[in-house]
């Protein structure tokens, strides 16, 4: 049976991909993904079909194709945490495909700071509503923001539900050229355009993170 491959590849920076997961991409004949997964791997001059909201189409595709040529769909951050993989796991049996791991961004946030992370409720937001996935949550939150969910309409919703005083770290663009980490409190995150997508971090009260 010829596998495919759900390869992680991390927040988007080279050096940030495991050895392993390179030479799955390097040894496929074929490539899956997003825009920016495809441009980093695009030095492979691969055959390529660009995900894009089209998962019925590209799960087809690699069930009619898995057994010709060799697949390597590539995701962001890690596949066990919140990626195509759910999706897969659920059209392929486990033997169908092999996976390998990657950094989530969450991790770099984490390592960035210096802080542990057993201790928080890892929760992505992606199309998610806040009542819904923090009501109730502990007292570190890592947050993964969405175009909706920005930190702004964050902070006022856990202004509204407990969090006074608390302070927040926001990480953008993890790992590239323009990354930036700011420490700021949750009364003071205004609604601005400048937050792209990104991970938040709502720190315990007693916790004084260094930058």
């Amino acid at each position: 049976m010829n596998k495919f491959s759900v390869v992680g590849i991390g927040p988007g920076n080279m050096d940030y991909i495991l050895p392993i997961s390179r030479k799955a991409v390097e040894n496929a004949d074929l490539l899956i993904g997003g825009p920016r997964q495809l441009e980093l791997f695009s030095y492979t001059e691969k055959r390529e079909l660009l995900l894009k909201g089209n998962y019925k189409e590209i799960l087809t595709y690699i069930k009619e194709n898995k057994e010709k040529e060799k697949i390597a769909v590539l995701v962001s951050g890690d596949p066990g945490y919140h990626s195509l993989l759910g999706m897969i796991s659920r059209q392929f049996s486990s033997d169908q495909y092999r996976v390998y791991p990657g950094l989530s961004s969450f991790q770099v946030a984490m390592a960035r700071i210096g802080e542990i992370w057993n201790d928080a409720d890892l929760i992505s937001l992606h199309g998610k509503s806040l009542s819904k996935v923090l009501e109730g949550k502990g007292k570190k939150l890592v947050l993964l923001t969405d175009h909706k969910n920005t930190p702004w309409h964050i902070a006022r919703y856990l202004l509204n539900h407990g969090y006074e005083g608390r302070e927040a770290l926001i990480a953008e663009n993890l790992t590239y050229g323009n990354e930036k980490i700011r420490k700021i409190k949750l009364k003071d995150i205004i609604e601005e355009d400048e937050y792209k997508l990104c991970v938040m971090i709502i720190m315990k009260k007693e916790e004084n993170s260094t930058l």
